[in-house]
């Protein structure tokens, strides 16, 4: 006995599933396209509050303080997200990175300037959404503090706490204090490399990479000029890229890497002259740097020679022509005197 063949699925119950499937498929790409909330989404600002009336600074930070001086003053932390944060609060020293970037002390290096010099009532502030917070602070400078210029920040941190890692997102407003006194604007240079590649260009300059250490050695903050001079031999050839580098923090050491156009003319002179000022335009001192390299210009090496040897093969077939030439005349004349000379017979 044959048995029958499997019924077919109703109409309904496949439009039924295919409906179900491309729900599920809608829902995975409506997930996907939604954006994922992260830590660089969250808006904050912080700046100087209101200037108090007895006040001796502008709308920034910045002052002059005779050692032992306490003021008070305040920042203003702003929400702009449309939920409450926690923020943590803290006060750090500033420092310049070694690519000569300005940026504030990791929170577990210890301060001695401003982030030890400020004392904040609080280390975290709950504000709510789209709002502002005043938090004071008290700025005192130490009795035995030396002549100079010292920077730091207020900073806030709003903390994620993602799978695998947290992110600390922290937004700053700077603060400056100098102390009065015998400043020093000063600065070294050192370490001085060179990098000249020959170069196969007739006439267009080549390209060195000049790489330097300038350090702050003074107690002022400083910006610094750069002239870096690259020429051939006798200084033929010479061409000079000018810049001033972002400001240097006292004791502060900047690692400086530059290509400037220079022309691969054998035996190669490259320049560095430095001059230092303060943020106040007081000068300060010049140093200098100089190195040496070896770079060919192929291409004209290659011209010149060809010239040269054209040249050279001219001279000696001019100088042939001009040996025989004149060596049969003379002959003629020798053999007409010798004849005039003869007896008669």
């Amino acid at each position: 006995m044959l048995s029958a063949p499997p019924a077919a699925s109703p109409a309904p119950a496949r439009a039924l599933l295919l409906l179900v499937r491309l729900l599920v498929l809608s829902a995975l790409l409506i997930c996907a396209a939604l954006p994922v909330a992260r830590a660089e989404d969250v808006t904050l600002s912080i700046a100087p509050g209101p200037v108090p009336e007895d006040a001796q600074r502008g709308d920034s930070f910045a002052w002059v303080l005779e050692p032992g001086a306490s003021i008070e003053d305040s920042v203003v932390v702003t929400n702009h997200n449309a939920t409450s944060l926690q923020l943590s609060l803290d006060v750090k020293d500033a420092v310049t990175t070694s690519d000569g970037n300005l940026s504030l002390a990791l929170p577990e290096e210890p301060d001695t300037g401003i982030g030890a010099w400020v004392s904040l009532p609080q280390d975290t502030v709950d504000i709510p959404a789209g709002e502002s917070v005043t938090v004071p602070f008290t700025l005192t400078v130490p009795a035995d503090a030396a002549p100079g210029d010292f920077s730091g920040g207020v900073v806030v941190t709003y903390s994620t706490e993602g799978d695998t890692v947290s992110v600390d997102n922290r937004v700053a407003t700077r603060v400056d204090v100098r102390v009065p006194g015998d400043l020093t604007v000063s600065h070294d240079v050192s370490d001085l490399q060179v990098s000249l590649p020959s170069t196969w260009s007739l006439l267009g300059p080549s390209t060195a990479t000049v790489t330097y250490t300038l350090t702050n050695t003074g107690s002022a903050r400083i910006y610094a000029q750069e002239a870096i001079t690259a020429s051939g031999p006798l200084g033929i050839g010479a061409l000079r890229t000018d810049a001033t580098l972002q400001e240097v923090l006292p004791g502060a050491t900047v690692e400086r890497t530059v290509q400037v156009d220079a022309r691969a003319l054998l035996w190669n002179t490259i320049e560095v002259d430095t001059s230092s000022f303060a943020v106040d335009e007081t000068p300060g001192s010049t140093q200098s740097l100089e190195a040496h390299r070896f770079a060919a210009p192929w291409t004209l090496l290659i011209v010149c020679a060809l010239v040269l040897t054209v040249a050279i093969v001219l001279g000696v077939r001019l100088g042939r022509r001009s040996g025989t030439g004149p060596v049969a005349p003379a002959k003629a004349d020798a053999a007409r005197a010798e004849d005039d000379a003869a007896p008669e017979r």
